[in-house]
Order: structure tokens, then C-alpha cells, then sequence
């Protein structure tokens, strides 16, 4: 077996991977127009027996924001090999050649969104953001809305060109000030999106006539599914809220597809305490991340510079060049160091660890408390607040935790 950058000579055999391997189906015309976009075909690679395809993935080219820090990524998807090569290394050996190829490319970061996330772990990643889903019913809604000078323009997704451009507007705001990260997709990922026959749109537009805020959803059996609800202003979000009430009569049930933990469903809702009224929210590991050069994450990610020097010793069992001892100075600059055995100290982390402390998506308290972020020679973690060595109280104010929401949905294959 070889492992070969496919090309649209593999078209029916990777769609016959996928259908064999994902429960979706893949004759849709969005699936069909990814799948004939040459951008796809750069970013697609696969394992072949012979002239037989039995396992793929594609490297989908991204721009990611990191505690609002833009890096180059590589985000895999499509990952999928037949039943009967599982448990051959397959998929390990794709990865460390994706590694290579970042090495080349000066990427700093892998990303994925995994179905199974044990396996992952094992190769490095570890989950670096939340989001919620809430499903609630409708009559919860409140009536409370402060938009009147705000107007809706909709249909669907794939039909509007002119909202199609006023979505992309709205993402080009967020990406500048949007509190989340924030994902830019290669050309084959961004354009399918509207390809979407049954999604749609809708775009709240100001006095000026300027977007605002949008919502994609769809509307089937009494169920209003809001895949995506974006907004620049609080006006914004108002308007959004009066177009949903606007189908009271048509829905019994909303379902917030993703969402940030900070998501305000106060301000969309009232009584949701009712024992009569049902809400649920249903927390999600979404986004894993895998570090490929340590030290250029975290020179770009540190928020401030600690009191005192901080060591950090970091293991990597795939990776040796992200492997030894990060000194943290006082002038806000990351090293690796030569010497392992400098006296002071230390933190010990693996690479997997640091990834939810350096995302903000956890402190460096909530790692240490888990036995994730060790200082040497401690026999005894103490589950207090009063025990909390100070070097951890000082990496939390070098990684300070924050709402780590990837606000990007994939709409793609």
C-alpha cells in the first residue's frame, strides 16, 4: 500500500469510502459540488491497495483565531478508512505525514473535530473549545425585543447571491471582533456552504441598510433548527429574536445547533426555570488541536508576562523537537532551554495538556486540580483553594481562561 495526493480520478471511489464509512449520505448536490471543486482535490489524500482507495483524509487550509491571535492551520476532515484496514496504522501514519508537511509550511496547528475523541488523544490533540446546543420549546420565548428601526431580508441559503455577500460581510466584521475563534475555510469548504438547497438565510439589516446579524436555519415537523445565529450588536440580536417569534404559529419546538457557554438566554427566554416548560442544554466537546511547533504557539499566545520565571517541562511522544524545558522570563519571552536540569521548580505537562490551558478553554488551576498540570516532586494535590501553589496562580495570569467558542460551523461533506 501507498499512500498518493488523490485527484478526480478517485471521485467514485472516495465518495464509496465515505458512504460505507459515514451514516450520511453523500449524493446530495452540495456533497457533489465539493467534490468537484479542484481546491478540494489540492487537500486530499488517501491510502490505496493496488488501485483500490481503502482510506482518506483531506487537509483543509485554514486561518484560525487562537485567544484572538490568528495562526495558519491545517484542519482534517473526511478522515475514513474501510472496516476491513482498521487497525493498521492507517490513519496514524496520514497524520505524521500531515506533520511533515506542516514542518515544511511553518503550520503551527492541527485541528479536527473528531466523532471518537480517545483515539486522538493518543496522537497529541486534545478538545481546545466548547459550544452548547439548547433545545427549548417555543412558547417559551419572551416577547421582549428592542429593534424597530432593524428589517429581515431571507431565502434560502444556495438562491440570494446579494445575502450571500451580506453574510460574508457580517463574518469579515466578526473575524476583527468577534470575542471567539474564529475560522476562515479554503475556497471548497466556503463555497459549498451555499449550496445548500434547503438552509436558509436571514439578514437583519440596520436604518442604513447596513448587516448586521444573521441566522441559517431550517423549519421541519415544528422544529425551527438554527444552525448558525451571529451578531454584531445588541439591536442585532433583538431583531434576530423577533424573526423567530415571527413563526409562532408554524414551530413548537427551537433548537440552537452551537452556541458559546456565554450564549444569553436570559435575554431570549423567561421562566425557563418552569417545571411545566422544557429547556435542555447539551454541552459539546467540539474542536481537538494538536501542537506542531510548541514554541511559536506559545510565544504568540502568551497574554502577559509572569512576576517570576516560570519552567515548564513538556513531553511529546511524537514530536521531539516540542519536547523539554520552556522557560517563561519575566519579559514575556518563551525559550526552549538546552539545559533539562536547571534547578527550579518546574511544571510538567504533556503536549495534549497544555492545549486546553494555552486555548483558554481551561485554567491552569482546573489542570492542576485534574493531576494534568504536575509540579515536580508533589506527592499530595490538595482540592482547595488554599492550597494552590503560587507558580500555578501565576500561569493563570500568563493563560488566563476564557469562553473558548469555535464560532466556524462546517457545512461541507
Amino acid at each position: 500500500m501507498k499512500l498518493i495526493k488523490l485527484n478526480k480520478d478517485y471521485k467514485e471511489q472516495l465518495r464509496k469510502v465515505y458512504s460505507l464509512v459515514f451514516e450520511d449520505g453523500f449524493e446530495e448536490e452540495y456533497c457533489e459540488f465539493c467534490l468537484n471543486h479542484d481546491n478540494f482535490w489540492k487537500q486530499t489524500y488517501g491510502w490505496v491497495d493496488g488501485e483500490k482507495l481503502v482510506s482518506t483524509y483531506t487537509n483543509v487550509e485554514v486561518e484560525v483565531q487562537v485567544r484572538k491571535k490568528a495562526f495558519k492551520a491545517h484542519y482534517l476532515d473526511g478522515l475514513a478508512t474501510l472496516p476491513t484496514y482498521r487497525n493498521q496504522g492507517l490513519i496514524k501514519k496520514m497524520f505524521l505525514d500531515n506533520i511533515t508537511r506542516c514542518k515544511k509550511s511553518d503550520i503551527p496547528i492541527i485541528l479536527l473535530n473528531p466523532f471518537k475523541h480517545s483515539y486522538y488523544k493518543k496522537l497529541g490533540f486534545e478538545v481546545s473549545t466548547e459550544s452548547n446546543t439548547i433545545q427549548m420549546e417555543f412558547d417559551l420565548l419572551s416577547r421582549r425585543y428592542d429593534c424597530a428601526d432593524y428589517n429581515v431580508k431571507m431565502d434560502y441559503l444556495k438562491d440570494d447571491k446579494i445575502l450571500q455577500e451580506d453574510y460574508k460581510k457580517i463574518n469579515e466584521w466578526l473575524w476583527d471582533n468577534s470575542p471567539y475563534s474564529e475560522m476562515k475555510l479554503s475556497p471548497s469548504y466556503e463555497e459549498t456552504k451555499f449550496q445548500h438547497k434547503d438552509i436558509i438565510i436571514a439578514i437583519m439589516y440596520d436604518g442604513n441598510n447596513k448587516p448586521q446579524g444573521y441566522m441559517i436555519y431550517s423549519e421541519k415537523d415544528e422544529t425551527l433548527e438554527i444552525v448558525e445565529f451571529r451578531y454584531t450588536n445588541l439591536n442585532a440580536f433583538y431583531a434576530l429574536k423577533r424573526h423567530i417569534l415571527s413563526y409562532r404559529d408554524q414551530v413548537k419546538k427551537i433548537v440552537f445547533s452551537k452556541v458559546s457557554n456565554d450564549f444569553p438566554l436570559g435575554l431570549l427566554a423567561d421562566d425557563f426555570w418552569r417545571t411545566e416548560k422544557k429547556i435542555k442544554i447539551i454541552k459539546n466537546l467540539s474542536r481537538m488541536m494538536r501542537i506542531i511547533d510548541l514554541e511559536k504557539v506559545f510565544n504568540t499566545l502568551i497574554c502577559q508576562p509572569p512576576k517570576n520565571e516560570i519552567s515548564i517541562y513538556i513531553t511529546d511522544d511524537l514530536i521531539n523537537e516540542n519536547e523539554g524545558r520552556y522557560l517563561i522570563s519575566t519579559n514575556g519571552k518563551i525559550q526552549k532551554l538546552e539545559n533539562k536540569d536547571i534547578e527550579r521548580k518546574n511544571i510538567e505537562v504533556s503536549i495534549s495538556d497544555i492545549v486546553p490551558l494555552i486555548s483558554g478553554r481551561k485554567s491552569a488551576t482546573q489542570l492542576y486540580f485534574e493531576g494534568r498540570l504536575k509540579i515536580s516532586d508533589e506527592k499530595i494535590i490538595y482540592h482547595s483553594i488554599n492550597h494552590i501553589p503560587d507558580i500555578i496562580k501565576e500561569v493563570d495570569e500568563v493563560f488566563p481562561k476564557i469562553v473558548s467558542f469555535d464560532a466556524e460551523v462546517m457545512m461541507s461533506i
